[in-house]
């Protein structure tokens, strides 16, 4: 493996990745969407940009109109946010940069990160710093945080938020993975209609931290994670995170405090070191829980505080650790805002269906879905958390399972309700379901669930039985390719989310 390649590895170990956009133009097909006959092939040998119909290979005859898929593509050309139907025909795209770009509840509305012009480097790719964050219309023009006309430049007619700046001192909000709006649902829910609440925005950045907060990490020069609310005006700073604030609250023992002054100083195995500029929890995930069933009244005896629907919920991806963290003092004192108040690892003594590790995407299902207030997680089985190994060893990998799987815990109970998975190829040709970074599942309406495995770009759907009624797979070149010990490891679809056909509206 080139320096180059052992380089684009640890972005690709952290999802940490964030691209230039093209400008690539998809002309809409104008036939009209009629129910499809059965599809049963996996020969994708004609699957590409041109002839995205052969990239649906499974269907279970449902009319395609009730499959509009919108996912995010990192690719060399054309990363970007794209619309299908449920044929695979294109519908329409929006200029980002790959990352998470989410339908927003307004029809034909976009939340995404947008790139800062100029060609795809090696340091963009590995600070992932995006620079502005916006709405996007259905032509592709930004609404919020502030009016632009389509393709209009970051720093230019589109103004970035103003969090912080990049190591070359350009404005940026530093924002990175995931992003909500509150009061908006973390994905398309018939039941929840209402667009933008006040309009702050909720996002993952970067931050430094002060030398009393490295120590209380474990004493080194260790990077950060800090999760962000921002007013509707773009400016205004409500709310900022930091785990170093908190990791009393976060259930590290003394052996894991060790192995984290390994994987932030470069020395934890496989002698990788930590991403430049990421930090030590390397935080992917982060969302309000929203309208729940554990707490429909705020403040009532019927509510659990816990889930109060303003509280967060965040995954670190390199802590295997799931954990909620309090927006408002508890109406007994209990605990403060800002506390830690639910947590899922970093063991796993207490539960029956064992670690997660190097997941992505834990959300709540929001209201009016089946299994609403339960916790969704894309369970990647990848190699994280930190501790001490059989061996005695300190190690950042203390869990790595090599093969991926969809989780749905109840909360309160701590117990697994429903879980997808395959560890081998299934007999009717299905292939294994292992994503080792990127990827989300979402739950859809009528209870099935929608799956990305980012990294093959592969987005299916299964039922509750886990019998796969759809698929679909990007017709996109990834971003990276790369031929490792385990298998070939490629970068492609960051999330993709499912959306009803009144949301676009030439749909």
């Amino acid at each position: 493996m080139t320096p180059l390649q052992s380089s684009l590895l640890l972005c690709v170990a952290a999802s940490l990745l964030a691209t230039g956009c093209s400008d690539t133009t998809i002309a809409t097909d104008e036939q009209p969407l009629e129910p499809t006959e059965p599809i049963a092939r996996r020969d994708l040998s004609g699957c590409s940009p041109e002839t995205s119909t052969a990239c649906v290979t499974l269907s279970d005859g449902a009319p395609a109109e009730t499959r509009y898929t919108l996912f995010n593509v990192l690719s060399a050309e054309d990363s970007g946010l794209y619309l299908v139907d449920g044929l695979g025909r294109f519908l329409n795209s929006w200029s980002t940069s790959g990352a998470d770009g989410e339908p927003m509840p307004e029809p034909g509305h976009v939340l995404g990160t947008i790139e800062h012009p100029g060609p795809t480097t090696l340091p963009s790719l590995v600070d992932f710093r995006s620079p502005c964050v916006a709405i996007l219309d259905w032509d592709g023009g930004a609404v919020w945080p502030n009016e632009a006309p389509p393709g209009a430049e970051c720093g230019g007619e589109l103004n970035p938020l103003q969090y912080g700046t990049t190591d070359e001192g350009r404005p940026s909000a530093l924002a990175h993975h995931d992003l909500q709006v509150w009061n908006t649902p973390v994905y398309w829910t018939p039941e929840i209609t209402e667009s933008r609440g006040d309009g702050r925005v909720l996002f993952l950045a970067h931050a430094d931290l002060t030398p009393e907060q490295s120590a209380a990490v474990g004493g080194m020069d260790v990077g950060e994670e800090s999760i962000v609310e921002m007013a509707a005006d773009g400016k205004t700073l409500l709310w900022e995170w930091l785990g170093a604030d908190h990791i009393d609250e976060l259930g590290f023992d003394a052996d894991a405090r060790a192995a984290i002054t390994l994987f932030a100083g470069g020395l934890a195995p496989p002698d990788v070191p930590a991403p430049p500029g990421q930090g030590w929890l390397l935080l992917n995930a982060v969302s309000y829980l929203g309208p729940n069933r554990h707490c429909r009244e705020p403040g009532s005896s019927e509510c659990d505080e816990r889930f109060h629907p303003d509280n967060v919920l965040v995954g670190s991806r390199q802590g295997a650790l799931l954990f909620i963290v309090a927006r408002h003092d508890h109406p007994d004192g209990d605990w403060s805002a800002g506390n830690v108040v639910w947590r899922l690892g970093p063991y796993f003594d207490d539960v029956t269906f064992g670690p997660i590790s190097g997941q992505h995407h834990p959300h709540m299902i929001p209201f009016g879905l089946p299994g609403e207030g339960n916790i969704l997680v894309f369970d990647n089985g990848s190699a994280a958390g930190f501790g001490r190994d059989a061996s005695g060893a300190l190690t950042s990998n203390l869990y790595d399972r090599g093969y991926s799987r969809i989780l749905e815990v109840d909360p309160a109970t701590r117990e697994a309700v429903w879980s997808y998975e395959q560890p081998t190829a299934g007999a009717d040709g299905t292939p294994r379901f292992y994503a080792f970074n990127l990827s989300s599942s979402q739950r859809l309406p009528g209870g099935n669930t929608f799956i990305d495995e980012g990294n093959s770009g592969r987005m299916f759907e299964v039922t509750r039985d886990g019998e796969i009624v759809w698929e679909f797979v990007s017709p996109f070149e990834p971003l990276i390719t790369l031929q490792l010990p385990t298998g070939t490891l490629s970068v492609n679809v960051y999330r993709a989310y499912r959306v009803s056909p009144d949301w676009a509206p030439e749909g």
